[in-house]
């Protein structure tokens, strides 16, 4: 059986020019926000998730992060 990786896309935060979040194949998967300079911010990680969060979305006014999987997952990550 072949496996196949998600293509990762990150997405700036349109609240903050300066960070980006992309998802993660790191074990456990996750999906991590960073600055602009590389500094590692945030890592939202869950059991819950099995594969890639291979898309990530910002909220455009609030503090909350949207990240869904090729399974057709969604998770939302807000503070």
């Amino acid at each position: 059986m072949e496996s196949s990786l998600s293509n990762l896309k990150a997405v700036w935060d349109p609240k903050k020019k300066d960070c980006f979040a992309v998802g993660s194949v790191q074990q456990p998967c996750r999906v991590q926000v960073f600055h602009e300079n590389g500094k590692l911010l945030h890592s939202f990680h869950d059991p819950e998730f099995t594969t890639a969060i291979s898309v990530t979305a910002f909220h455009p006014m609030r503090n909350a992060l949207l990240g869904g999987n090729s399974q057709g997952k969604m998770y939302v990550f807000t503070d």
